[in-house]
């Protein structure tokens, strides 16, 4: 028996820290169903790590860089509620999605699709960008949602060029594709109004969102209809977000670190709407706020989104046996406060399934 090279170790370590990043990102931006197939699609940025440890990675504290990196590897499968126009993406508007089934044999109309894919993507940016600066600023926020987009939207890097040096065009000079169909039209019309309204809505924004709906010929009824569904959308992440938050502050105080408060601070930007965000980082600064002093009312998916998101973030800080032990029964009392106690232990099994996959396969290419 010899023993292990140095560092591979710290490897595996790494590559733990990192694969529960992505998992608290893959379940706050989509859900725990999403974890998977997300997984799947960062297996080759883990054996890197497990290689080389971070030489070449891009990790949760490099925040920007890391967003677009996880937003580009999730776009094949899905497009996290942050993304402006997400809706449109899930329905194929990415050109990062190559053909399946029959087209991938027979790929007849591919580049037409493709086509036709980067002019509504195009139109998708000049869209929320225009939107975003109606009120007359752009916003970091603002900024860095759209370029999250134009990662999402698989443009080609002359493409991206072209979007992100031109000043927004106003809404009523954008030159709109005459078949634009509908359905599209209607998607990109809710994703302006989630631009407008996720930083706090404007008026100047909101006509802006009007005049883009008519432009589009999308009726004012189907447009009270999308600006109440996105509205409901929302106000579900504001709600699933503040008991993440809420959760992950409880049990992760069962090993306090500066670790443990990079990860609550990143819930919060993974979960909570921008207009939402500051006032909260704050309480969470400042523990303003007690953990589990309010109730939360979710619905069984949203609370299961909720606890695996935490058990992620606890599984991140590498715990001992016996802190894993803490840290459950924090996870269970959670559970129990938000009427879930039977949905703890599945949700840390579904977590800990996928991060233990990633951890064998890495244990394999370090030869541990």
């Amino acid at each position: 028996m010899t023993d292990h090279e140095p560092g591979q170790e710290d490897r595996l370590h790494t590559l733990l820290r990192v694969a529960c990043e992505d998992a608290l990102f893959a379940i706050a931006g989509q859900g725990p169903g999403a974890l998977a197939s997300f997984a799947e699609r960062r297996a080759a940025a883990h054996e890197q790590i497990a290689k080389k440890g971070l030489a070449d990675s891009v990790v949760m504290a490099d925040w920007d860089a890391w967003l677009l990196s996880l937003v580009r590897d999730a776009a094949p499968e899905f497009a996290p509620w942050f993304v402006p126009m997400h809706h449109a993406i899930d329905e194929g508007l990415t050109l990062h999605r190559a053909p399946r089934g029959l087209r991938a044999v027979i790929p007849i109309g591919v580049e037409a699709a493709q086509s036709r894919t980067r002019r509504d993507g195009m139109l998708a940016v000049r869209v929320a960008r225009a939107v975003a600066a109606a009120d007359g600023t752009v916003s970091q926020d603002e900024e860095r949602a759209v370029e999250l987009l134009l990662t999402a939207l698989g443009l080609s890097e002359g493409d991206a060029r072209i979007l992100r040096t031109e000043a927004p065009i106003p809404l009523a000079a954008l030159d709109l594709p005459p078949e634009l169909e509908q359905k599209t039209a209607r998607i990109l019309v809710a994703g302006a109004w989630q631009v407008a309204a996720c930083d706090g809505l404007d008026d100047r924004e909101n006509a802006a969102v009007i005049t883009i709906a008519d432009r589009l010929g999308v009726e004012l009824q189907t447009l009270d209809e999308i600006r109440s569904r996105v509205d409901a959308e929302l106000a579900a992440q504001r709600r699933i977000g503040r008991a993440l938050v809420d959760v992950a502050r409880y049990v992760l105080a069962a090993s306090p670190s500066d670790d443990a408060r990079a990860l609550v601070r990143a819930a919060v930007h993974l979960s909570i709407p921008p207009l939402d965000r500051a006032a909260l980082v704050r309480a969470v600064e400042t523990d303003a706020i007690t953990p589990l002093s309010e109730p939360h009312v979710l619905d069984r998916g949203e609370r299961d989104r909720v606890l695996s998101a935490a058990w992620a973030m606890a599984l991140a800080l590498d715990p001992t046996h016996s802190a894993r032990a803490r840290l459950r029964a924090r996870h269970d009392r959670a559970a129990a406060h938000l009427d879930a106690s039977r949905r703890a232990e599945d949700a840390r099994e579904v977590v800990e399934k996928v991060i233990e996959g990633i951890l064998d396969r890495g244990a394999a290419v370090v030869g541990a």
